[in-house]
């Protein structure tokens, strides 16, 4: 009888993702020189205002890979129990690229709205306030639910902390659009577009998915 060898880096791939993520964190800990929550939170702030420590562009990257490492590691741990692993991985990776483009299509379409770079800079460090917070804690529930078996209370939170993570940059938003002048009909009609068309087009491609997640 032939004796297959499983390759352990296949079998061992949450934590390797979760490690991955520690690594991520952990660098952009030390290249903020230990104050990557201040520096987060100071990212939506203009710099004239006295922010102590900014986000560069290395530690942002960082963070941004952090995401999608985290969504994917999420998202393809609780298919695995449904789908074979690779399926699993695509079905997450798509996911993760869909929550990533749509956060990020926000800042183009202000841009091409305002036509104004230096606003949209300031709107796009308001905006990566709650996204970078959103793969902090992620990441600690990927190294909870790594060294322990997913549970459905696990999706839940998941997509608690998401929703949390939309309204605050919602919120965000309207108050730095009003703050710049645009009357509130404007910022309503704009955020509308921009969330709304998109949690509908996600809804109707992976609603049936969603809900086999949530039943398995």
């Amino acid at each position: 009888m032939e004796l297959t060898l499983r390759n352990q880096y296949i079998e061992n791939w949450a934590i390797f993702l979760v490690f991955c993520q520690v690594i991520l964190v952990g660098t952009t800990y030390y290249r903020t020189y230990g104050g990557l929550l201040e520096a987060i939170l100071d990212t939506g702030r203009n710099t004239t205002l006295g922010s102590r420590i900014q986000l560069g562009a290395g530690p942002k990257s960082l963070l941004h890979f952090n995401n999608l490492i985290g969504v994917v590691l999420f998202v393809a741990a609780y298919l695995a129990g449904s789908f074979y692993l690779n399926a699993a991985f695509f079905y997450a990776a798509v996911f993760s690229c869909l929550i990533f483009f749509f956060w990020h299509l926000d800042y183009f379409l202000f841009w091409v709205i305002t036509g104004k770079r230096k606003m949209t800079f300031q709107y796009i460090g308001i905006g990566n306030v709650p996204w970078f917070l959103f793969g902090l804690v992620l990441t600690f529930i990927n190294v909870f639910m790594v060294f322990n078996k997913p549970s459905d209370w696990g999706v839940i939170v998941f997509f608690v902390v998401l929703l949390l993570t939309v309204v605050t940059r919602v919120v965000l938003a309207g108050i730095f659009a009003h703050s710049a002048g645009f009357p509130w009909y404007y910022i309503i009609l704009y955020l509308c577009s921009v969330y709304l068309l998109p949690i509908a087009l996600i809804k109707k491609l992976f609603g049936a998915l969603l809900l086999e997640l949530l039943t398995h």
